[in-house]
């Protein structure tokens, strides 16, 4: 049966290389080769550019896909019209070549046959080596020769995934590595919402000075940022613990995440802040 696949797919695929002669074989296995390669590395990039374009109105992955299978057709296209030009240039530049690279020519089809022949046993043996995989035949001859080709097209395949990979994991190292720590005067935003309004908490590093506070109006839902002054911020903070929906939301990240909240009291800066807010505790 096997040997009856490989006979029937050679012949076809010898016919159907006589007729495209070398260079359109050429341009189509090349082409595949490249499509296959481009798609899968440059999907993912396209895909979010794509994402970006369209303002984020469609899944990940179906734009991933459509960026795939528009690299892999228009690399295949782009890859076919360079060698069959390359192939006429090179036919007219060198006379000796002309038998090979001229379409019309009988060596050219014979090539052409010859090169898709091979194309087909390589199919053929690959889906030999995946039925075996599958359904464990008994071993023979032809067999055995597709389990060691698959298996050799598969570790080759598997070493250049796993370099691939190694590539990326040490580009992102050497970018978190690199990475500058906060400057002096940068400003980084702590927000708590809740459903009446926004707290937003901006602080500069290794700055201590005193931010500002702004409150919002009365029975207002925008949102308003906190910019702390001492000595405002003891008059407001007595009506920012009586939020219910603020000291509530406050009080489950506190239970969620009591390391955070230990690292952020060990901060020198609020301690200083705690240490202005006495007064007003005592108060409460």
């Amino acid at each position: 049966m096997a040997w009856s696949i490989l006979i029937l797919a050679l012949l076809i695929f010898a016919v159907r290389g006589y007729f495209l002669a070398l260079p359109g074989v050429a341009a189509r296995v090349t082409g595949i080769v490249a499509g296959y390669l481009t798609a899968f590395h440059y999907r993912g990039q396209l895909g979010q550019w794509l994402g970006s374009e369209l303002g984020g109105q469609y899944h990940p992955l179906a734009l991933e896909a459509i960026a795939g299978v528009g690299l892999f057709f228009g690399t295949l296209l782009a890859c076919s019209l360079v060698i069959q030009l390359g192939c006429r240039l090179l036919a007219t530049l060198i006379p000796p070549l002309n038998p090979l690279l001229n379409r019309q020519r009988l060596p050219s089809r014979l090539a052409g046959a010859l090169a898709n022949g091979g194309v087909a046993v390589a199919l053929v043996l690959i889906g030999l080596w995946g039925y075996g995989l599958v359904a464990l035949p008994p071993p023979s001859p032809l067999q055995q020769s597709a389990d060691r080709f698959g298996q050799l097209l598969f570790d080759g395949a598997l070493q250049q995934y796993q370099h691939i990979r190694y590539r990326q994991t040490t580009t992102v190292s050497k970018q978190r590595v690199a990475s500058p720590p906060p400057q002096a005067g940068s400003k980084g935003t702590a927000i708590i919402s809740s459903a009446s309004k926004t707290l937003r908490i901006e602080v500069d590093h290794h700055d201590h000075s005193e931010p500002a506070l702004t409150p919002p109006a009365a029975e207002t839902t925008e949102p308003f940022a906190l910019a702390l002054p001492t000595s405002t911020l003891q008059q407001q903070m007595p009506a920012l613990l009586a939020d219910k929906e603020l000291r509530s939301i406050a009080e489950s990240f506190v239970k969620e995440n009591p390391e955070a909240v230990q690292n952020a009291l060990n901060n020198p800066q609020v301690r200083q802040l705690l240490k202005q807010l006495q007064p007003t505790q005592a108060t409460q």
